[in-house]
């Protein structure tokens, strides 16, 4: 659901620091996904993935190249007015964080959208939206910050954070669906000490503490015997 977006790629953001095949692997699967939705304008495919792919931008995962290239998209040639309709939320997405990394880019994107405006050859509906979006711009996006309920969901630092350049027309991205097979691991005790280690360094554990926490168990278990004897 498009409403969770931003908390589902702030969670995506934390892993993709310590796993970032993971981070790749869901940005090659949401890309695919809207080439699929586009071509076949499914347009809840298209808003959905959209709402994720912003977010995943907004937390520094993604290349500004690639919300440029989805605008372009959207509004090339005779856009209809689902198009249009979805560039404008789009851009209420990433328009913030757009801004700061490429102004010019963003000065592309709203004249484009003028020019639709004043050819008027997009509905009545399509108008009003793009109308709307250029009172949001002209007020940068105040009411639309690039991290919603930033305290709780700001949780990597851009130094940290890992950012894929991946295309939305780069050739050979694939989905990788073998990976949601289950196969036999013969070292299946080895990974899954090592994804103890990563896990608990994603939620800041701290192993010593379960360790002593553990053995305190123990200790307060062999006291009771004792007494109990």
């Amino acid at each position: 659901s498009p409403q969770f977006a931003p908390t589902y790629a702030a969670l995506v953001a934390v892993i993709n620091t310590k796993l970032p095949e993971c981070g790749e692997l869901l940005l090659v699967r949401a890309i695919l996904a809207f080439r699929r939705g586009y071509k076949t304008r499914d347009r809840n495919v298209v808003s959905s993935t959209l709402a994720l792919l912003g977010h995943l931008f907004n937390q520094g995962m993604a290349h500004e190249l690639l919300s440029l290239q989805i605008l372009t998209v959207l509004l090339d040639g005779d856009p209809t007015e689902d198009s249009v309709d979805v560039a404008v939320g789009y851009m209420c997405v990433v328009g913030k964080a757009l801004m700061e990394v490429s102004p010019t880019g963003v000065h592309a994107v709203m004249e484009r959208f003028r020019g639709l405006l004043h050819e008027g050859s997009v509905g009545r509906r399509a108008q009003y939206r793009i109308e709307a979006l250029l009172k949001i711009k002209k007020q940068g996006f105040r009411d639309y910050p690039t991290i919603p309920d930033e305290e709780h969901l700001d949780l990597v630092e851009r130094d940290d954070q890992i950012t894929f350049e991946i295309g939305l027309d780069d050739e050979g991205l694939k989905k990788e669906e073998g990976l949601d097979v289950f196969k036999y691991d013969p070292e299946f005790d080895e990974r899954e000490e090592e994804w103890g280690r990563i896990r608990a360094e994603i939620l800041g554990e701290d192993s010593s503490d379960d360790e002593s926490g553990s053995g305190s168990g123990s200790e307060n278990g062999a006291s009771s015997e004792s007494e109990d004897e």
